[in-house]
């Protein structure tokens, strides 16, 4: 699994990266993906959306979203968000500090825009639709043209 709606933004600039940084960060993907898939029992229809970078609409298919989120230190296990992705993206800072500006300010402008929900599948959503928008208003997603 090469894509994920929640992580778009960071595969999307990562092309501007070193290659082994952006080999790293697709080994991971596809990594967890493969246990997401087995934690949340996604179907081959939500993969097929999360790969077609579209939001996806099932239950199972946004608790993929929340699965990617807690794995990668977007949020917590109990739902909430988390700042710990800001030490992990240190290694991007080294390669490019202006994606590294971007993305932090992507990260602070999405925390401070989404609600929590009762249903953390529904928050980890919210939050990856809001990181799509704002780092295409940054220009970070060219890259999918």
């Amino acid at each position: 699994m090469k894509s994920c709606v929640a992580l778009l933004c960071l595969v999307g600039f990562a092309c501007a990266l070193d290659k082994s940084i952006v080999s790293g960060i697709l080994k991971d993907i596809e990594k967890i993906g493969a246990e997401c898939v087995k934690e949340t029992s996604a179907s081959e229809d939500d993969i097929a959306q999360l790969n077609a970078k579209k939001v996806p609409t099932t239950h199972e298919g946004k608790c993929m979203m929340f699965c990617y989120a807690k794995h990668f230190e977007m949020m917590n296990d109990d739902g909430s968000l988390s700042d710990a992705i800001l030490k992990k993206w240190d290694v991007i800072k080294g390669n490019d500090e202006d994606v590294y500006n971007k993305l932090v300010q992507v990260h602070n402008t999405c925390h401070s825009k989404t609600s929590l929900k009762a249903d953390p599948c529904d928050t980890a959503t919210d939050l990856a639709v809001c990181s799509l928008e704002e780092s295409s208003k940054l220009g970070l997603m060219e890259q999918f043209a």
